[in-house]
């Protein structure tokens, strides 16, 4: 797909902070593309011998335009065997019109999304920047579909630690390694708020990638690429920086997603 306007994004909220002089602004990650049929549309390309980690979010909004994200599977108990459904999540803000979205993988499979459950308290750019959704189901081996009881317990354990990242926007396989950050931003008020912040080079369409890390054998979901916060101070720097910040996958999250399934007993 061509990109109009390289690195079109839609602005969440926009704020001036007082004090640190700092300004501040959290934008998210998909991508505004030009249309082209769902089913003719350029696959993204992998290395076929390694496990595709996510796959793609497309939204038509007209006949000229189509908004572009990230999903990935889950697996649960009515994704084994011969499953009647297949389960992923999304970030909220990839979706425009919800009954006129696909996801597509990277052998060429279309799936129609059927349902979309935004999470309880929906707002962009925010922990609850998040969908479960659902389509028909993938045939193959190739896709990671990850487990809900991998969530992260003690959130200080992850400060500093390798995580994997796909590699850029049409590449489906996490083999991008990069680290997590745990910072405080301050506010105008004194306060401040926590963000997992990440190095890995994310571009524009990544939102709702997984950001993994490898135990055992297998890449865990560790959290989902939301956007970039950009300040005059870095908590981490202390200089001006943009800062990739992903939805930590919290026992929380797995809870509610957990809560979301059980409306298809």
């Amino acid at each position: 797909m061509k990109i109009k306007n390289n690195h079109i994004r839609s602005v969440i909220f926009f704020a001036i902070f007082t004090g640190m002089s700092a300004i501040y602004m959290v934008a998210n990650a998909s991508t505004i593309s030009t249309y082209q049929p769902i089913h003719s549309s350029k696959l993204m390309l992998q290395d076929t011998s390694q496990k595709t980690h996510v796959l793609s979010l497309k939204c038509i909004i007209n006949e000229t335009m189509v908004k572009v994200s990230k999903v990935s599977l889950i697996q649960t108990s009515k994704s084994k065997d011969k499953p009647k459904l297949d389960f992923g999540i999304a970030t909220g803000h990839g979706f425009t019109d919800e009954s006129n979205c696909y996801v597509q993988d990277s052998k060429g499979q279309n799936k129609k999304v059927l349902f979309v459950s935004y999470a309880d308290n929906y707002k962009a750019g925010t922990d609850t920047d998040w969908a479960l959704i659902s389509t028909k189901p993938f045939k193959g081996d190739h896709i990671t579909r990850y487990y809900l009881d991998d969530f992260i317990g003690a959130i200080d354990r992850f400060h500093n630690i390798n995580v994997f990242f796909a590699q850029a926007r049409g590449i489906p396989n996490n083999t991008q390694s990069c680290k997590l950050a745990i910072a405080d931003f301050e506010n105008f008020m004194d306060n401040s708020k926590q963000y997992i912040t990440h190095n890995c080079k994310a571009v524009t369409g990544q939102s709702g990638s997984p950001i993994t890390r490898f135990s055992n054998g297998r890449h865990k979901l560790t959290g989902f690429h939301l956007g970039h916060l950009w300040t005059l101070k870095s908590p981490i720097t202390g200089q001006p920086a943009t800062h990739a910040y992903i939805r930590l996958f919290d026992k929380p999250m797995a809870e509610e997603i957990l809560e979301k399934l059980s409306a298809f007993d």
